[in-house]
């Protein structure tokens, strides 16, 4: 019987350290002989197939991140011990709660629930999930979108929505990264010790 791959999922604002943290996990986790995926950040692809995204995306930006992002990570289930997930399925619901508080436009009453559900039901598949807290004296990563405005209620948003799913999850800021990597480091070989075997 096939073995359930370890999911982690980390969320938050635009240069926060996120990318950095999973790359230095997956190159950890791989040195223990695991098989790792890294499924990354849509908004690019998003972008690329024609959806307006940062300040400009909709619900329907959302739900194709939200789509591909499942899609993504389900497949790969079939090839990984671990998945590391380079923002959290609700992520794009907490972009674009941003993106309409800061042009002011309205949520679409009819959709948006929808993506709230999705969100809030999906988050369960994590089973550790890290949200990474904006520290605004650090700069922003070279080519990404520079309204502070935007970024700063992105954060918060992301943040508010985890608190109100109710389960725990680990905050990363610019001064814990280090402790936060040898957590989760400790958290997936402890739950993958008992599911390996000789011939693994």
């Amino acid at each position: 019987m096939n073995r359930r791959a370890l999911k982690v999922g980390v969320a938050g604002t635009h240069s926060t350290g996120k990318t950095t943290l999973l790359s230095s996990l997956k190159g950890r986790l791989v040195d223990e002989g695991l098989r790792v995926t890294v499924v990354k950040n849509l908004a690019r692809a998003a972008r690329d197939a024609g959806f307006a995204i940062l300040t400009q995306q909709t619900e329907d930006t959302a739900l194709w991140i939200m789509s591909e992002g499942i899609r993504r990570e389900s497949s790969a289930t079939l090839i990984s011990d671990v998945i590391l997930v380079d923002r959290a399925i609700f992520d794009a619901l907490g972009y674009l709660e941003a993106a309409l508080q800061v042009t002011g436009r309205s949520r679409d009453e009819r959709r948006h629930p929808i993506l709230e559900g999705i969100s809030r039901s999906y988050a369960r598949d994590y089973d550790l999930l890290v949200i990474t807290k904006l520290d605004e004296a650090i700069p922003l990563g070279q080519g990404r979108d520079t309204d502070e405005q935007f970024r700063r209620v992105a954060g918060e948003r992301i943040l508010e929505f985890a608190d109100d799913l109710g389960c725990s999850f680990i905050t990363m800021t610019s001064e814990n990264r280090d402790t936060v990597e040898r957590q989760i480091m400790t958290f997936i070989l402890d739950r993958l010790k008992g599911r390996r075997t000789p011939d693994d």
